[in-house]
């Protein structure tokens, strides 16, 4: 094994045992102490992977945008624009529940964090590129006016889900994201009101 795959081990099984302990606990009930006795690592060590407590939630951004473009590439195969959405949906709200109720409650919580602003805001990110695919090729197959601002169109996208996981929260999990994400999305995105 590679000095580089022993260190992304375990930037991972920090990184796990933060999602367990933010799952059962909260993140705001969790300490750096916590995290590194679950890892069984040193202080130190979770410093070298995460400046601070914060920076295991900005470290979720680049796990989601892993689920993101793994939805984008699995909603390319699709043929028909109805199926690319319900593809993009069953991966999206599967991955983003496994991350946990804990979880989900950290990030929906620390939205205004400059940080996580930054993130949002980043248009290089797979979210907003697998947003934008799904806006052209509901362009493409007439589904969504050609004229139509895309900017506005993956806003309001972006908005919704950021609603669903806020609501998920609020719900304590007792409803699923996709269960809301299969009626809200395809409203937005194929002028309807019933789900995929």
């Amino acid at each position: 094994m590679t000095r580089q795959e022993k260190s992304e081990l375990t930037r991972e099984k920090i990184y796990n045992s933060a999602l367990k302990l933010i799952d059962t606990k909260g993140f705001d009930n969790i300490t750096v102490d916590d995290i590194t006795t679950k890892a069984g690592v040193a202080k130190g060590t979770f410093y070298i992977y995460f400046p601070a407590k914060e920076d295991v939630l900005y470290y979720t951004y680049q796990h989601l945008d892993t689920f993101y473009q793994e939805a984008l590439d699995a909603a390319r195969t699709e043929e028909e624009f109805p199926s690319m959405v319900k593809t993009f949906i069953d991966i999206y709200s599967d991955r983003v529940e496994e991350l946990g109720l804990g979880m989900i409650s950290a990030i929906c919580t620390n939205l205004d964090m400059e940080k996580s602003k930054e993130s949002y805001r980043s248009g290089n990110r797979s979210l907003y590129k697998s947003l934008y695919f799904l806006v052209s090729e509901g362009i493409r197959f007439g589904f969504i006016d050609p004229d139509c601002d895309r900017d506005w169109c993956v806003r309001q996208i972006l908005i919704a889900m950021i609603g669903m996981e806020n609501y998920y929260v609020i719900m304590d999990g007792q409803i699923s994201i996709k269960e809301m994400a299969m009626k809200i999305i395809p409203a937005l995105l194929l002028h309807s009101d019933t789900a995929i």
